[in-house]
């Protein structure tokens, strides 16, 4: 397991495929935090993010303990406050003393087979789901149309700025 930190994203690779799947995660995972935050209206620096590229079976173990779903999903979010908590915590947030938001888990295999079944490229199907996770630690979720629609749109505007499609475009099947 390797770790990386670059305020305010820890990376972990604990499966080592990653670095070879998506070529320089440790330095695009830590843009693509930021980019969300910035694009929520949150400073960067006041917050901390570990996000975890992991293997398939970490993630069906966690899905199942904490979510009571015996598979491995794609990503899994682990926020440390609730949005009414989280709005407290960030307006004392500073450099010196960030909010830790909270946990992303990703699932190596699970991306890789999405990414081929849905015509992607790994590493913008990587980096939505990054983005996807972080939003989730700030409180956002997709259970209903309107917030679903929320986040969703809020996705595309962060992964434009990466030059990356529209993640909810998938090619027409042939």
């Amino acid at each position: 397991m390797r770790n990386y930190h670059t305020p305010p994203t820890t990376i972990i690779l604990a499966t080592p495929g990653w670095s070879k799947l998506v070529r320089g995660i440790t330095a695009h995972a830590p843009r693509w935090v930021m980019a969300t935050l910035r694009q929520q209206g949150i400073k960067p620096a006041s917050c901390a993010v570990n996000v975890i590229f992991a293997d398939d079976k970490l993630l069906q173990s966690l899905n199942h303990d904490y979510r009571a779903k015996n598979y491995a999903t794609n990503v899994l979010s682990y926020p440390q406050y609730t949005p009414r908590q989280l709005s407290r915590a960030l307006k004392t947030a500073t450099a010196k003393q960030p909010v830790f938001l909270g946990e992303i888990y990703i699932a190596q295999g699970v991306v890789q087979r999405e990414a081929k079944q849905q015509s992607k490229a790994i590493a913008a199907h990587t980096a939505h789901l990054v983005v996807h996770g972080v939003l989730h630690l700030l409180g956002h979720d997709h259970l209903r149309p309107r917030p679903a629609t929320r986040m969703e749109n809020a996705e595309r505007e962060i992964l434009a700025a990466f030059g990356i499609k529209d993640p909810y475009l998938l090619p027409a099947n042939g």
